[in-house]
């Protein structure tokens, strides 16, 4: 669903991370009137998502999508911060490590 959506809305989840690698629009709820400092997922990289707090604010997410461009320069630093490789070889990695924890303990 992600990969075939022009935007997903969400919070604090993840899936606002994996929207970002694939380049969507970012819409997460705005409750800075409710929770004091980091609010989310995305924090302190604000600009990476459409902050909306009523209806009129998602209206104008859709009707304007240059209010929802991000720079490339912001979402690197973001990605690079929350996630290791954006390669597919996860899995692999993940393996690698098991391995070598099961083979540490054997001896």
């Amino acid at each position: 669903l992600i990969q075939s959506s022009k935007y997903i809305a969400a919070y604090s989840s993840t899936t606002l991370i994996e929207a970002l690698i694939l380049d969507k629009i970012l819409i997460c709820p705005d409750f800075k009137d409710l929770v004091k400092g980091a609010q989310d997922i995305i924090y302190p990289h604000l600009k990476l998502a459409n902050y909306i707090s009523n209806k009129y604010d998602i209206d104008n997410v859709i009707k304007d999508d240059n209010t929802s461009i991000y720079s490339d320069l912001d979402k690197e630093e973001y990605l690079s911060s929350m996630v290791h490789k954006i390669d597919g070889k996860c899995s692999i990695r993940v393996e690698s490590e098991l391995s070598q924890i099961l083979k540490g303990n054997n001896k």
